[in-house]
């Protein structure tokens, strides 16, 4: 027996090979390999379509989908062929390299930022050692490390300015005001030290002094009892004569301005004419006479004014004020000698 004979004894009817009575032939199942013929194509059910060929690679049709015109098919297409042809791919590699360049920039910005930082930490710590420290002693910090300009000349200090500013001195007068600051010699050549002086081209001589320790005396009209109440230390007068005029001139003597200042605010009466040294009593009549006081310092002084031969005095006249004035120069030249040696 041949082995196609074997075979088909063992398969027996109703094989593979052959459809089972009554049944059609499986239209899309092949014959097995090495086994009669292959199965042809089927004919169409529908008039008018075309019979599928049966599908060669080794399964039926009706087991693996049919693909559609323009569908890829597994194994046979690569990458590209399911990319939709209307959308654009991005360029990855340039993507990937942008990316990367941005990463060094972001580095290099942030080092030279930490780099800018440690340089102005290093420039701050330096001007702040050089503007406290000079030598191992502090100083006295500056807003800014600027080079000034040189001074001008004109803009240097002078010497004085460097020295301690002294105490205003004190004005004559004041140091005038009071016994324990006015310690000159006090005696009528003191007060009325010139033999002659000239005011206004009319010159004026001394013809008489004197000095009375009791301050009622040479006094007249109440002034006496002034002097006193205040505490006069003493009376000096002198008599100065220009021309046709005699003029006494009399200062009382206090222990301080206070007193002078009193007794001039009360003030009334005259002192008496001083007499003497060639020079005939005058201002016998007060009235007919310029009567005058003032005060500087410690000292009240007094004129009376008037003609040589009785007559009344001009209201005019000067002399009264010349010798005023005259012995007001030398009190003050007085206190300025006492503020010199003060200091």
């Amino acid at each position: 027996m041949t082995d196609g004979q074997q075979q088909e004894q063992l398969e027996g009817p109703g094989s593979a090979g052959d459809p089972p009575a009554g049944r059609p032939p499986l239209s899309g199942r092949p014959a097995a390999p090495g086994r009669g013929n292959p199965q042809a194509p089927s004919p169409s059910r529908f008039p008018g379509v075309a019979a599928t060929p049966p599908y060669r690679g080794g399964h039926s049709q009706g087991d693996r989908p049919q693909a559609y015109p323009g569908q890829p098919v597994e194994g046979r297409y690569g990458p590209s062929t399911f990319r939709s042809p209307d959308v654009d791919e991005p360029d990855w590699s340039a993507l990937a390299q942008q990316n990367a360049e941005a990463r060094r920039l972001g580095k290099s910005r942030l080092l030279r930022a930490f780099s800018s930082l440690g340089a102005m930490l290093v420039i701050g710590t330096i001007v702040a050692v050089s503007v406290y420290v000079t030598n191992g002693q502090p100083r006295v910090p500056v807003a800014a490390v600027q080079t000034a300009p040189a001074p001008s000349a004109s803009a240097a200090p002078s010497p004085s300015a460097s020295r301690p500013a002294l105490p205003p001195s004190k004005k004559p007068e004041e140091l005038l005001s009071k016994g324990s600051t006015d310690k000159a010699t006090l005696n009528a050549e003191a007060l009325f030290p010139n033999d002659t002086f000239t005011v206004q081209a009319r010159t004026y001589t001394r013809a008489a002094v004197d000095f009375s320790g009791s301050c009622g005396d040479y006094t007249a009209n109440g002034l006496g009892p002034i002097l006193r109440d205040q505490m006069c230390r003493g009376l000096y007068r002198a008599t100065y004569t220009a021309d046709k005029v005699a003029v006494t001139l009399a200062v009382a003597v206090f222990d301080t301005k206070a007193q002078a200042d009193k007794a001039g605010s009360v003030y009334k009466g005259n002192v008496q004419p001083l007499a003497k040294g060639g020079v005939q009593k005058f201002c016998t009549d007060v009235k007919s006479c310029a009567v005058t006081h003032d005060a500087f310092g410690r000292y009240l002084y007094f004129t009376v004014a008037g003609s040589k031969d009785g007559a009344p005095l001009a209201a005019t006249d000067p002399s009264g004020k010349d010798v005023t004035n005259a012995l007001k120069a030398v009190l003050v030249a007085r206190g300025t000698e006492a503020a010199k040696k003060t200091g």
